[in-house]
């Protein structure tokens, strides 16, 4: 609470917007939802499950920007760097061997690798409905299966 006594006005501005990246837990077990009407017992399974948590992405850029910085590549470097670039400086090129079984596992588990994979993944919009809504009941409502619909 920005007016509450406990508010330091000095610090960084409060976080304004949240962002959760999604991720696909193996499917160990199978999972259903259960939900309760009128003393029965209604299960629907669950084909996919998505776990969603905080994506600190602001954390790295900050780290790579202090990394920059402490390097002592400014925006000045930068710019000489890309001129640099423009007039053709020759450059090293390197030729590597085929990569086995165990260092292409060991590089997909990297975080370089997992990072990169988490930038490929096509972003779905989340629509939130309030729990009382018109879709929130209509979307309950697919849990249950009638008598006559078996």
């Amino acid at each position: 609470d920005v007016n509450g006594p406990h508010y330091n006005p000095s610090a960084s501005p409060p976080i304004t917007k949240l962002t959760v990246a999604s991720s696909t837990p193996p499917a160990e077990t199978n999972y259903a939802i259960g939900v309760r009407r009128g003393g029965e017992l209604h299960l629907t399974p669950l084909c996919a499950v998505a776990q969603l948590r905080p994506s600190f992405h602001y954390v790295d850029e900050a780290r790579a920007a202090a990394q920059r910085e402490e390097m002592g590549e400014s925006a000045e470097h930068e710019e000489k760097k890309e001129a640099r670039d423009e007039v053709g400086i020759p450059i090293q090129v390197q030729f590597r061997r085929r990569e086995t079984e165990k260092a292409a596992e060991f590089r997909k588990s990297t975080h370089a690798y997992l990072h990169a994979k988490e930038e490929e993944e096509e972003w779905i919009p989340l629509v939130f409905y309030p729990d009382n809504s018109e879709a929130s009941l209509d979307h309950m409502g697919h849990l249950y299966t009638a008598p006559e619909d078996l």
